[in-house]
């Protein structure tokens, strides 16, 4: 019968015992196995020390092979330790993480809605008020000046305050009629 597993295969090679004979021809198989247990002695005598060099390599190679199955076994071992211990932990992490970055970018989504929506139309409306509060101011200045204008040259008197005013408007008039006329 032949080993089948390692701890059978030790045992035969640690006490030195010889596999048993056998063959696998149907006719002649009985025969050939007696063959081999009459001839066996005489050629294990001839080749012993070949076959004990061949016995400690193989036995040498089962205990090298245990050796890393136990080690391999500790490896798995340890694998799975460390994916019960720290993948749970990594998976909060990630989730964590996850539930971070969603709230955060839904914030800065909303803000930029806001932006959009509100505060930048809301900016512009300002900024158009306030240039259509500055035209008007300008063309009510620039009516002043053009009735002070028309006053002097009528040569209705005016006050000292009216004149200076009347004076600076005069420029002032002068100074947008030429930015108007280069910029056309």
């Amino acid at each position: 019968m032949k080993p089948e597993n390692n701890s059978d295969w030790r045992r035969l090679w640690e006490n030195r015992e010889a596999l048993p004979s056998a063959s696998h021809r149907r006719f002649l198989g009985s025969l050939i196995a007696g063959l081999k247990r009459l001839f066996g002695p005489l050629g294990d005598f001839f080749l012993s020390a070949r076959l004990e060099t061949q016995r400690e390599f193989n036995l040498h190679m089962l205990l090298e092979q245990e050796r890393l199955q136990r080690g391999l076994e500790e490896i798995r071992a340890g694998l799975t330790r460390l994916a019960e211990e720290t993948l749970p932990s990594l998976q909060a992490d990630v989730q964590n993480t996850q539930t971070h970055f969603q709230a955060h970018f839904s914030e800065l989504q909303n803000e930029i809605l806001t932006l959009r929506d509100e505060k930048i139309p809301a900016l512009l409306k300002g900024q158009e008020l306030g240039l259509k509060g500055a035209d008007m101011k300008a063309e009510w200045a620039l009516a002043r000046i053009i009735q002070l204008r028309q006053m002097l040259e009528k040569g209705v008197p005016l006050a000292a305050k009216e004149k200076s005013a009347a004076a600076r408007g005069l420029v002032y008039a002068q100074f947008e009629d030429e930015f108007r006329r280069r910029s056309k």
